[in-house]
């Protein structure tokens, strides 16, 4: 029954504005670092759940790392030619982490986001 319930979300998270949403489960307790991309270079990285507004944004930062309580960021610049890539962590899960989350960066094209959804099990 799990599995059909997994299968269902995956299904509806498709669907939504017609994008694919990379989905991760991890356990209680571990943690999870996803990688996300970005076209250009930008000045500000952040990490939020859900809506990137008030309290959502767990994370933000202009510097290349850093890090607040269980979140943390690196960002790795690859060039003119390459992606750039966003490393967001999150550490000691607990089953109120899951759901969507943003990462974003700042860049001279606009704010530019890339999604993914977390589901953390006992």
């Amino acid at each position: 029954m799990k599995v059909c319930h997994t299968l269902i979300s995956l299904f509806f998270l498709t669907l939504q504005d017609g994008e694919t949403v990379r989905t991760y489960t991890r356990k209680e307790g571990g943690s999870i670092t996803v990688r996300c991309e970005f076209s250009y270079y930008g000045n500000r990285r952040f990490l939020c759940k859900e809506t990137c507004k008030g309290n959502n944004i767990l994370i933000e930062t202009t510097k290349d790392r850093t890090q607040r309580g269980r979140y943390s960021i690196r960002y790795e610049e690859r060039g003119k030619l390459s992606s750039d890539f966003l490393h967001v962590s999150i550490t000691e899960l607990e089953k109120s982490d899951s759901g969507r989350y943003r990462c974003g960066s700042v860049t001279w094209a606009g704010t530019l986001y890339d999604d993914f959804h977390l589901v953390v099990k006992e």
